[in-house]
């Protein structure tokens, strides 16, 4: 069963959901560039208010190690999640220190019908496809995969997320997305996510062997220092052939994040089935955490996953 995390939380949210066994890890942003920011003070207690199985995250781009390390020593936090340049030995650093580390990849967009309005095998999708090839679509794997084997042996879990959007794909988005993103207006300067190259977390709140199983609102395109996490999908069509068999052999768990909302998870599910998802936009309401978005994208996980 595909695991659920919930990213993005702040102060005052309701965080009586961590005890659903569907929910095996939350994230908390420490990026000040982001409206999502929570300062360690807020953060210390926010952890302590998560149901005992559920872990935490802390989400950081391109921050110092020893920084990250006070960070997550003072707030109390399982894991951290890393989503800007954040080299092999940066990851090795701070797995050594103790800590579950993610690391966060980026994966192209795609032209033509956005992705998550229609599932594998659909009519108009595949039309789509054949109108508007994806760019540099080979080139674009193959740098990819080669990133997945270098940081695959040194993290528990990798996070495959979309770049950020372009003023064309913001508008290029579907009906939903762009009605769900409209709900908190969005000002320069105040990217809706917490951003990196890419986003999200896993058994009993820790992944398969024991750590969190892995390593998105819409933002300017210009928001230094936040730079993923938009509610914009990737190409969900690539899954199948970036994680092979093969691959999947050599990888730790792999988390799914941008873009997904209840409504889209029938349709990533019928291209590939990730060890989990990450959410943020997808289950807020007015720019919050809503406690019913959760329920239904649990439900919509338990349905198809």
């Amino acid at each position: 069963m595909t695991t659920i995390k919930i990213c993005g939380l702040q102060p005052g949210d309701d965080l009586s959901f961590t005890s659903h066994p569907s929910v095996s890890v939350v994230g908390l942003v420490f990026v000040k560039g982001s409206r999502r920011y929570v300062p360690p003070t807020a953060a210390h207690d926010m952890v302590a208010s998560v149901a005992p199985d559920c872990g935490v995250m802390g989400i950081f781009v391109n921050d110092k190690p020893e920084h990250l390390l006070q960070i997550a020593r003072e707030v109390g936090l399982a894991g951290l999640q890393l989503h800007g340049d954040e080299s092999v030995e940066t990851c090795r650093q701070l797995r050594n220190e103790g800590f579950i580390v993610w690391k966060a990849l980026s994966v192209p967009r795609g032209q033509g019908t956005p992705v998550g309005l229609e599932s594998r095998g659909s009519e108009n999708r595949d039309v789509s496809r054949a109108n508007h090839p994806t760019e540099n679509g080979d080139d674009t794997l193959s740098h990819l995969s080669l990133q997945l084997e270098r940081y695959a042996p040194y993290v528990d879990g990798i996070l495959l997320d979309a770049p950020p959007p372009t003023q064309t794909s913001v508008a290029s988005q579907d009906p939903v997305v762009k009605s769900l993103v409209g709900q908190q207006p969005q000002k320069r300067g105040e990217p809706d996510d917490f951003g990196g190259t890419g986003n999200s977390c896993g058994t009993g709140g820790f992944g398969v062997t024991g750590s969190f199983g892995g390593h998105g609102n819409l933002g300017e395109p210009d928001d230094f220092g936040v730079t993923g996490g938009f509610g914009v999908s990737f190409d969900w069509s690539r899954l199948p052939q970036l994680l092979n068999d093969r691959a999947m052999d050599t990888l730790p768990p792999v988390w799914v994040a941008g873009g997904i909302r209840p409504e889209n998870v029938a349709a990533l599910f019928s291209w590939w089935v990730p060890y989990g998802v990450d959410v943020s936009s997808g289950v807020e309401v007015e720019g919050r955490k809503s406690t019913l978005r959760i329920q239904q994208l649990i439900e919509a996980v338990e349905t198809h996953g």
